[in-house]
């Protein structure tokens, strides 16, 4: 969970932190501003990532609450709830 939550934060951070208003150009000579860029990498990175981190959470909380081990049944069908040691 703590790499979700990293891959998550990085970008934003990132993006909190740098105070720089550099402008790049691309190849068409169109001038794009580096926190434009960075703004947009940090919203994807949310919408992308936030699914599947609150998915470890909610799947940690239950395992630690009821102490079994959540299997996905589409992936092992012939394995089901396991007691976590």
């Amino acid at each position: 969970m703590f790499a979700y939550t990293s891959i998550a934060l990085a970008p934003v951070l990132g993006l909190l932190l740098d105070g720089q208003s550099a402008m790049l150009a691309d190849p068409a000579g169109q001038l794009w501003q580096v926190h434009d860029s960075r703004a947009v990498t940090a919203l994807v990175g949310l919408f992308t990532v936030l699914p599947f981190w609150l998915m470890a959470v909610f799947r940690s909380a239950a395992r630690s609450a009821t102490g079994v081990l959540i299997v996905a049944p589409a992936a092992w069908p012939a394995v089901g709830p396991q007691k976590c040691l």
